[in-house]
């Protein structure tokens, strides 16, 4: 098994919430009758101490697919590049019912196109995620 697909990402809680990759964690009380997750951490799989405490309506999945820049691909995630008609399209990384990792055409109706095929064919840009505040335009690749 792919051990980038056990991984997620998600925003950080607080007043300037930035992305962490790594292991889901849930915290349960332990000392309450009832088992409920009561926190939600992230940690790099290494120390569980340096675990961040996460947004748990931000988490990603990882697909075990990677961008042309090498980078691990997210369920959530954006991509602009053009479709076979040549017009500008966003593609949001989805995972179906049967655990296949699909990009979904956000602007355009049509099936759900091939994800590998997206990231290495299209060659589409990393422009976002679902759970960023504001989505930006194909034509401008995230800035690292």
């Amino acid at each position: 098994m792919n051990i980038n697909r056990l991984k997620v990402k998600a925003l950080t809680v607080g007043d300037n919430p930035e992305w962490v990759e790594g292991f889901y964690v849930g915290i349960i009380d332990p000392h309450q009758e009832e088992r409920r997750i009561k926190g939600h951490c992230i940690h790099n799989g290494v120390s569980i101490s340096l675990a961040k405490a996460v947004n748990p309506d931000t988490l990603c999945q990882g697909t075990g697919e990677a961008d042309k820049d090498s980078d691990p691909v997210y369920v959530g995630d954006l991509f602009g590049g053009k479709d076979a008609d040549g017009r500008d399209e966003i593609y949001e990384v989805v995972r179906l019912s049967n655990g296949e990792f699909r990009a979904r055409r956000t602007k355009h109706i049509g099936a759900a196109c091939d994800l590998w095929q997206t990231l290495h064919v299209v060659k589409a840009d990393r422009i976002g995620n679902i759970h960023e505040i504001t989505r930006r335009k194909p034509s401008k690749p995230i800035e690292r």
